[in-house]
């Protein structure tokens, strides 16, 4: 299923799943086409300490994804040598609200990462934080096995419990939008498509 996840997209589920779901804006790749799906296994940690993402990794399942509560401050929680761990772990990826660094060496190795800043500065190892509880990111809680899909339009987080009926909706509308698209190459109009001319025309100067 992850690939099919990946070739939807995060806009779709999300158009799809009817939810509030949508993690804010401020969380983005830390290198460009950085995509990723998989199940949210949730970390706590304390402004400027990463020892909660060396203790997540011994918790870590494969296809998990490192979900990680920073309180968004700008440290470089992460790195290429976490991230090689990871993907020895089986982890397929992480989402911090705090900084990442190293991002050069986690494209070169495919590892994705999305965060809510890059930050060379350094991290002490004093709180071991949480693993595995819900967080909130930035509004938005976030569960253990809850599906998380990353790509460079957002990021969803989406129910354990709903993940089949919003893939299923996804797969429905994804094939809608594809029929939309191949009226558009023909030349069709989107206020003809969408229905819009009712909702009233513009003031137009040659």
């Amino acid at each position: 299923m992850t690939s099919e996840l990946l070739e939807m997209g995060a806009a779709t589920l999300f158009e799809a799943s009817g939810l509030s779901c949508d993690l804010d804006p401020a969380f983005r790749p830390a290198w460009a086409g950085a995509r990723l799906a998989g199940w949210a296994l949730p970390v706590q940690a304390a402004a400027g300490d990463n020892l909660p993402l060396h203790w997540a990794l011994e918790e870590a399942e494969p296809g998990d994804v490192l979900v990680v509560d920073a309180g968004g401050a700008p440290f470089g929680y992460w790195g290429e040598v976490l991230a090689v761990a990871a993907q020895a772990r089986g982890v397929v990826g992480l989402v911090i609200d705090g900084g990442v660094r190293d991002t050069d060496r986690m494209r070169a190795i495919g590892f994705p990462a999305f965060s809510t800043s890059v930050a060379i500065r350094g991290t002490g190892k004093e709180w071991p934080g949480t693993v595995g509880s819900p967080v909130i990111m930035r509004g938005r809680v976030v569960n253990r096995g809850d599906l998380v899909v990353a790509d460079e339009d957002g990021i969803v987080v989406l129910p354990s419990a709903s993940v089949d009926d919003v893939v299923a909706a996804a797969r429905r509308r994804a094939a809608k939008e594809d029929a939309y698209m191949a009226r558009l190459r023909d030349g069709e109009l989107t206020l003809d498509l969408y229905g819009l001319r009712p909702l009233g025309r513009p003031v137009v100067t040659s």
